[in-house]
């Protein structure tokens, strides 16, 4: 059975202080970055094959709290491929999501596998890594690997000196977790509600990431502003607004750090919500599996959990026509079965200066 991981690592912050904040989390030393050139540095994390035992995914992400802009590119490497994702962020003079003026400037499409080419068969055996938009898709004989993070940055920044936290979720693909509970009841108050139906035309339908992204960074005492936080988080190479990592390093060019992960219970999103921290859900469902949802079905939708109890959990669901009817309570059976046991992804925002040591 594999046993899914939250590797953090981490530098100039608080190790007591994370772990507040990431309670399920395995916590590391950030590996010293090695410049390459100006504003170019890179690192090298090894993932042992007892790290990725089981793993069908890898989902990085990055936040640093350098001055100015910054972006960079995640590679994963084995011993016969590397698979890339696209370039997130973007420093001064880029766009956001350029792929062609950041770290992933020499040709690289988002999925990329290099190597030998391995010798013609009836039936191939599927290449150990490749990259599906901000996911690493991995085989069960991938064995032992390295993830590499390419930063690049202003020319006069010293990225060993800011606060770092770079996160590496692994996921397999075992058997979902049955009936889920709640014990007690847990709620943040006042938490900001946005509504996405009420942006702009051409954007609404496409923006419930960075919609929560904005509820949370509000609630955590940043007034932002829907339409900045959403071009922040657009992916030009991809043409969307909810590449996981993105959303990550938005919220930190607002002093936030923040992690991707997966839960699988409701106990760590309750550990959270007790800290302040609002959990954000990437959730799918189909016609009348979620009642009162804000929209009848989805294949893939982003909330904001405020609060749990033994049945229902409160959220702020941007697809609510109007800001007022975005906060609302779901049944805690049909969310576990729209989330926990289906796309599980969280994003999980922090104040930097809470945990900056």
């Amino acid at each position: 059975m594999s046993r899914e991981r939250l590797l953090l690592f981490h530098a100039n912050l608080s190790s007591e202080r994370l772990e507040h904040y990431a309670p399920h989390a395995e916590l590391h030393p950030l590996p010293a970055w090695q410049q390459e050139s100006t504003g170019r540095s890179t690192l090298e994390i090894p993932l042992p094959a007892a790290d990725l035992a089981g793993a069908r995914r890898i989902v990085p992400s990055l936040a640093t709290l350098v001055p100015g802009s910054y972006a960079y590119t995640f590679s994963l490497r084995t011993q016969s491929v590397s698979a890339q994702l696209a370039m997130v962020g973007h420093t001064a003079g880029s766009e956001a999501g350029d792929a062609s003026t950041g770290p992933s400037a020499a040709g690289v499409d988002h999925v990329s596998i290099t190597g030998p080419a391995p010798p013609a068969a009836a039936h191939p055996a599927p290449p150990l890594a490749t990259a599906d938009v901000d996911t690493f898709l991995v085989s069960p004989e991938i064995g032992s690997a390295s993830l590499r993070c390419t930063l690049q940055l202003p020319e006069a920044v010293e990225p060993s000196h800011a606060p770092c936290l770079l996160s590496v979720q692994t996921i397999g693909n075992g058997q979902r977790p049955g009936r889920l509970t709640c014990h007690g009841d847990v709620t943040i108050p006042n938490v900001p509600a946005l509504s996405q139906m009420e942006a702009v035309p051409d954007i609404r339908a496409r923006i419930c990431s960075p919609t929560s992204v904005s509820m949370v960074l509000r609630h955590l005492g940043h007034p932002v502003d829907l339409p900045t936080v959403a071009g922040l988080t657009y992916h030009a190479e991809h043409d969307i607004y909810g590449v996981w990592p993105m959303t990550i390093w938005a919220a930190s060019t607002f002093g936030c750090l923040g992690y991707l992960t997966c839960f699988d219970g409701w106990e760590p999103v309750a550990t959270l919500l007790s800290r302040g921290i609002p959990v954000i859900a990437s959730i799918a469902y189909e016609k009348g599996e979620l009642a009162g949802a804000a929209m009848a079905e989805t294949t893939g939708h982003l909330v904001a959990i405020t609060g749990l109890s033994a049945t229902g959990v409160r959220v702020h669901d941007p697809a609510a026509p109007t800001a007022r009817e975005v906060p609302r309570s779901y049944n805690i059976e049909e969310l576990a079965a729209a989330w926990l046991r289906k796309r599980r992804i969280a994003y999980v925002i922090i104040p930097g200066d809470r945990i900056v040591g």
